[in-house]
Order: C-alpha cells, then structure tokens, then sequence
C-alpha cells in the first residue's frame, strides 16, 4: 500500500510494548473486560506475527466493545494498512472521522486507498482534504497533479507544482514541469519558469528549453498555435504534454487533420495505440503526406512494420523528394529482419539529401543497430562522419558502439564517453556505454548509465533495452 499514515513504520515497535503492558494487566483483570482483552491482545499479538488482516479485525472487534476508544480504531486502520486492504482502510477511516477530525496523512492514505479502487473522484477530495490540513506530503501531491493533468485541469495543477516548487524550491525538474504546464496557458511565464529551470540544471535543459522557445514566442489561441506547441513538446520527449497541446487544437478545430495523425502518435508514444486518431486523420486528408506519414509512425509504434510501410509508400508516393519517407520505409524492412532492403532505402534517402548529413548519419544507424555490414560499411561511414563533424554527439555514438561492435572495446568507451561529454541527454549513448562498461567489468557505472537511459528514454527502445540489461544483471 502507497503512502502509508505518518508513524506506521513504527508500528511494530509500538504493538512490542503495548502488548507487554496488556499482558501484565491481564493478570488482574475482571471477567467483565475478558472479551476486550482478548481482542486487543489477540489484535496485536497477530500484527507481531504479520497476519495484519487478522490484526484489523480483532481490533475492530476491541473496538466495538469501547467505542470510545477512538485509538483502537486508528491501531485498526494502520494494521490494514500494512494488510494493503483498501477497502478496509475506507471503512476504517470513515468511522474514525465520525469520532474525530482525521489527520492530514490519514486523509493522505484515504485518497490513495480510493484511488486503488479506481475511485478517483473520492481520491481527489480526500487528498485536497489531506492538502488543506497541511499534510506537506509530495506523493499527495503529485497523486493530485498526475489527476488534474489528466482531467485537463490547468490552474488547479499549476497551484499544486507551486506547492511543489515551495517544498522544494532547488528542485530544477519540477521548475521545467511548471514551464510544460504554463506552455499551455501562459508562454511568457513558462519561458520564466523555463529559464529558472536552466538556472538550476543547465545541463540536463538548455538544449530540451532551446526546442520549445520558437514555437512560445510565436505561440496564440488558434489550432495551429497549439499544434506548434504540440510539435515542439513531441521534439522535447514531452509525449503527456504534445498529448494536451493537440487536444486544444483539436477542441477548436476537430478536422484539423494533422493535429489528429500527431496526437495519435503522441499516444502512441505513452503506450497507447493511437491508432483511432491516426486512422481518422487518415480518413480526413487521405492524400495528405504529413498524415500519411504521422500514421506510419504510429503503426510502427505498435510494432506493425507492414501497416506502417503502407503509410510511408503512400506518402512516398506523393512526395518522392522528401528523404524522410524512405528512411521509414527502410526502418520497416529492418523492424522485419530485411536488411538488404533497408540499407536500399536508407541508401535512397541519402541520394535524396546529398550534404544532408543527418541523412548519412541514420545510415550509419542503420549499420550499428542492425549489426550489418559493421566492419565493412559501418565504421568507415562513421569515422568518416565524425572527421567530417567531430563535435556531433550522435556521430560519436554511432561510432562507438560500431568499435564496440568491431571488437574495439576501449576505442568504443571513449568515444561513446565524448558523446555524452558533449550531449549528456543521448538515452542511445547511455545504453550502449553501460554495455560497454559491463563488457570493461565496470558493473556500478554501467547500471548508472542504464537508470540515465531510462529516465531519458521511458517509452522508447532505448529505455527498454537499458531495463532489459538491468533485469538481466547479476
């Protein structure tokens, strides 16, 4: 059970010597309080044992012989607690609360047990209770914050990040998450609380700021001002957020067609499958290429490469110049093992985009990730890639793992380690430096760059493969 009453931990010690003291005043006891003995004793005698669920009950039962006792109850209602019986825990504290006021952390645990229960509409009301009695509790309130997001409630979320920012002013993470939020609905202060953020962790946020600072100061109240923001959130990583900017846009617009194909791939990109958005956006601008492309892409999220690749030739086809319709093409053959026909295609978008050298760089990619034609093709490409750009992060980390892969273990660790010097938010990077540096039996530092990769990269394959790896660790 989440979020436990203030004090449970010490529980146990508190049943040690309460217990002994009802032992000794057993000794002297009337047949008339035998019964309330026996269930206190018994109530807490079972807690001792760990059978918390026998523990509620007999001291429910004591309970209900002293009525009065309120602290019987709450000893009732901190036994399921540890029994992790939500509906108990509610029924507990509702009787409780007719005796007496409850406390801020029991209003705490009241939400979190209606929110175990799906019961969300009493969990917010318990948690505002637990707030306005001063709980100070960040889990609460983050519980409300997660909630008023999700029900699209601005200003009741931005007054809870200000409580959070209050309890924890040095925090830079909750200053960025205040400017997501007032992106929304307020860019000059978001730009504020941006900077602020920056101020306090430039390394971890000038570059993520720098993408959404274009798309705020051109920011306004139409659709495609919120569909600007959306784009700029997705190029952040900021999925949830992307997800809430082409909701307004589509509040405002509903056949607005590509805010409907990237709000399907936005979720996508939070484990949803999107697909009815995209579907639909599809059905609204079938020749439209950036629909038929978003569309793709979300098919591809869910791991559909022959869906995705109907997509991607269909806006192929209507725009045969632009090199990023063929690199999703390629990246279809080798979602299916074809590697042959993905270096084609990715050979095409190239050919597409001579001097391009994003373009080449997805080729070396290419090279790497599959583990294709490495030695032969893929090390010369990126080494020469990086002579060409050697402060490109991105070139260094596909050189690395490319010497990783040819056997250069040493090469590979420090050019992967000059990657991240200079892009320390490459979640690829971080991945593949954590293999890396198990391979260099460097076990602490590896799991390290594998939590990194996790947090950079939560949804996506490189979270994934840096959970895999952790999973798999000794």
């Amino acid at each position: 059970m989440r979020g436990m009453i203030g004090g449970v931990k010490d529980f146990a010690v508190i049943v040690r010597i309460v217990a002994v003291a009802v032992i000794v005043l057993a000794l002297g006891i009337t047949p008339v309080m035998q019964p309330l003995t026996d269930a206190v004793r018994g109530g807490r005698l079972a807690a001792l044992e760990g059978d918390y669920t026998a523990a509620a009950q007999r001291l429910r039962d004591a309970y209900a012989i002293q009525p009065w006792e309120s602290d019987l109850l709450a000893e009732a209602v901190q036994a399921a607690i540890l029994a992790g019986d939500p509906e108990t825990i509610i029924a507990g504290l509702q009787e409780l609360s007719t005796v007496r006021p409850l406390t801020a952390d029991e209003f705490a645990v009241l939400g979190q047990a209606h929110a175990d229960l799906d019961q969300y509409r009493d969990a917010i009301k318990a948690w505002e209770q637990a707030e306005r009695a001063g709980t100070g509790s960040a889990g609460v309130l983050h519980q409300l914050l997660d909630i008023y997001l999700g029900q699209e409630e601005w200003q009741r979320a931005l007054g809870v990040l200000d409580s959070l920012v209050e309890l924890d002013p040095g925090n830079a993470r909750l200053r960025y998450q205040r400017g997501l939020l007032l992106g929304l609905i307020d860019p000059d202060a978001s730009l504020v609380a941006f900077q602020e953020a920056v101020a306090l962790d430039t390394e971890l946020y000038a570059q993520r700021v720098a993408r959404i600072q274009r798309a705020l100061l051109d920011w306004e109240t139409t659709p495609a001002g919120y569909a600007r923001l959306g784009v700029a959130y997705m190029d952040m990583g900021e999925y949830r957020f992307a997800e809430l900017a082409f909701d307004q846009a589509l509040e405002q617009d509903p056949r607005y067609a590509e805010a409907m194909a990237y709000y399907g791939y936005a979720l996508s990109r939070r484990g949803d499958t999107g697909l009815g958005p995209a579907m639909q956006a599809v059905r609204i601008a079938p020749e439209n290429p950036l629909v038929l492309y978003l569309a793709g892409l979300t098919w591809s999220e869910n791991s559909r490469p022959l869906e995705a690749r109907q997509y991607f030739s269909q806006a192929y086809t209507l725009d045969p110049d632009n090199p990023a319709f063929a690199v999703e093409i390629g990246a279809t053959y080798q979602a299916e093992g074809r590697d042959q026909l993905a270096e084609q295609w990715m050979q095409e978008a190239v050919s597409l985009a001579p001097g391009d050298q994003r373009f080449t760089l997805l080729l070396v990619q290419f090279y790497v990730d599959a583990n294709y034609r490495v030695e032969e093709r893929g090390l010369p490409l990126a080494q020469a890639l990086v002579e060409a750009n050697p402060n490109d992060a991105e070139a260094l980390a596909a050189l690395g793992w490319a010497q990783f892969l040819t056997g250069d273990t040493g090469a590979a660790a420090n050019s992967l380690a000059e990657a991240l010097a200079i892009n320390p938010n490459l979640a690829r990077a971080r991945a593949h430096y954590g293999i890396v540096l198990e391979e260099l039996n460097q076990q602490a530092d590896a799991r390290d760059q594998y939590e990194q990769a996790i947090q950079l990269d939560p949804f996506g394959p490189w979270g994934a493969l840096a959970r895999r790896r952790l999973e798999a660790a000794p």
